[in-house]
């Protein structure tokens, strides 16, 4: 039985927030709409009382003995979202999700990503994320690859999300990878060829506008960051190296305390001499 509870717009916030993102960890909700994710957790156990909803426990690490709340939208929640927009009902946590995995990990890496950049967006003068795409519809690409000699396939992929920023005066496409080491290098290299053919191609710019268009791939070790650069390196036909690929450790650059490593110097680019501690812009971009 659902507990009575007074919505505040916060609280409208938080439903819409949680639609747009599918999970949210308390760390994200505190950068987000909280003081701090002490009152970000008391306020979301008083929402899942009323089924607005749900609460997903995940283990920190695989043998860890004390799981953290992930909290997603429900049906209920997405109802009273929909009063916002025109009766649209926002994506919410079905049953069968519930009893399935959510590769939460992953998620959650990616909304750390978006969540910088939202930061950023109020810390920061000259930066600002002016659209954010994660659903397949909106991200989708392809783009015909040469898989050996003589025989080529359309490969597909689809980035975790696109961010569409502005700095200064300049708009940039953002394809984020979030690699949790999850995905074998062979297939990431596949992948990589198949973004450096849809860039040259035309396709970005089709999709995106006449803006520059990078890959960012956020990874977990310096090892396996070394291990997919490589193969970037090895995407454009005929050469080596391209500056459409940069790489980072996920740690360095998307701290929800700190959204501004994201604009430090802590980036490699897989072009033909590797390209180590760059910044992500030019600073002149953002003076």
């Amino acid at each position: 039985m659902s507990q009575l509870i007074s919505l505040t717009h916060r609280d409208y916030d938080v439903l819409d927030a949680l639609g747009d993102y599918r999970f949210l960890a308390p760390r994200h909700l505190a950068a987000l709409h909280f003081p701090s994710e002490d009152a970000a957790v008391r306020r979301m156990r008083e929402l899942c009382k009323a089924h607005l909803a749900h609460r997903v426990t995940m283990p920190v690490r695989p043998y860890s003995t004390t799981p953290v709340s992930i909290f997603a939208l429900s049906r209920v929640g997405a109802t009273y979202a929909a009063t916002r927009h025109g009766g649209e009902l926002p994506r919410f946590l079905t049953e069968r999700e519930q009893r399935t995995g959510h590769f939460l990990e992953h998620t959650l890496a990616r909304n750390d990503v978006r969540v910088v950049m939202e930061r950023l967006s109020q810390m920061h003068p000259k930066f600002t994320l002016l659209s954010w795409r994660q659903t397949p519809d909106q991200v989708r690409g392809s783009a015909i690859v040469e898989k050996r000699r003589g025989f080529a396939e359309r490969v597909r992929f689809v980035p975790d999300g696109v961010a569409i920023v502005r700095v200064g005066h300049e708009c940039h496409a953002l394809a984020i990878e979030i690699d949790r080491g999850t995905v074998k290098t062979k297939n990431m290299a596949l992948r990589y060829q198949a973004y450096w053919r849809y860039w040259r191609d035309g396709g970005a710019r089709r999709d995106y506008g006449p803006v520059p268009f990078r890959v960012l791939t956020l990874t977990t070790t310096p090892r396996h960051q070394a291990q997919l650069e490589k193969v970037a390196r090895r995407a454009p036909d005929g050469r080596i190296g391209t500056k459409v690929f940069w790489f980072a450790l996920q740690e360095d650059v998307a701290d929800l305390r700190q959204p501004e490593k994201l604009l430090r110097p802590s980036w490699s680019v897989a072009a033909h001499a590797p390209m180590t501690n760059q910044p992500l812009f030019f600073q002149k971009l953002l003076n």
